[in-house]
């Protein structure tokens, strides 16, 4: 085995200490301020109006509230969002939408346009991933505004997550015997009835 040259071990420690910095960079805690804000918001979801206009780049969002308060904690918390992403900082680890927006944030141009009421955003993405990111991201931002804590604990697919699944899905399988182990053949074997393909068939595929 030859040995690994000064200047290898060099660039892998700057690979390593990168990534440590990244996680690191990623994984801060919510400052105290930001996670009141969104629970106020969770807590007074019902006095929040939103409105949302998906384009083909993107979308605009007009979310608005009559209660002042609330009006510039709702300013206060897309700040703190925009301040957050725009770092690189982790929000919602645990729901998978969330860390893939994380991923593609920089491939999206926001502009933010504080009103009397609220606020509106225009999300603008600059990827064709990015656009499907910004229009999933919009639809579960409206799902907490109408839900409150009902929405909160729910887990929102990826959604270059899922189309990759669904394309596997629709894909032809080249493993022989496969053809046959649709639903119903798979029933049919539970069942012990040959029907329309062959027992043995459907057993080979399954294993």
């Amino acid at each position: 085995m030859k040995p690994i040259k000064n200047s290898s071990w060099k660039t892998l420690n700057i690979i390593v200490i990168s990534m440590f910095c990244v996680l690191f960079v990623a994984a801060q805690p919510m400052p105290v301020e930001a996670r009141d804000n969104i629970h106020a918001l969770f807590n007074q979801h019902e006095l929040i109006k939103r409105s949302v206009e998906l384009t083909e780049t993107g979308y605009i969002s007009l979310t608005e509230t009559e209660d002042a308060k609330l009006a510039s904690i709702l300013k206060s918390h897309v700040r703190q969002m925009r301040t957050r992403l725009k770092s690189g900082k982790m929000v919602r680890r645990w729901d998978p939408a969330f860390p893939e927006m994380v991923m593609h944030y920089e491939d999206m141009n926001h502009q933010i346009e504080p009103t009397d009421k609220g606020i509106k955003v225009i999300v603008t993405g600059t990827t064709p991933e990015a656009v499907k990111i910004a229009h999933n991201h919009a639809k579960i931002v409206s799902a907490f505004a109408k839900n409150g804590w009902d929405e909160h604990d729910v887990r929102h697919p990826a959604v270059l997550t899922e189309e990759a699944v669904e394309s596997e899905k629709s894909e032809p399988s080249s493993t022989p015997g496969a053809a046959c182990c649709e639903k119903g053949c798979r029933e049919s074997v539970v069942k012990e009835s040959t029907e329309s393909c062959g027992k043995a068939c459907c057993m080979k595929a399954v294993k």
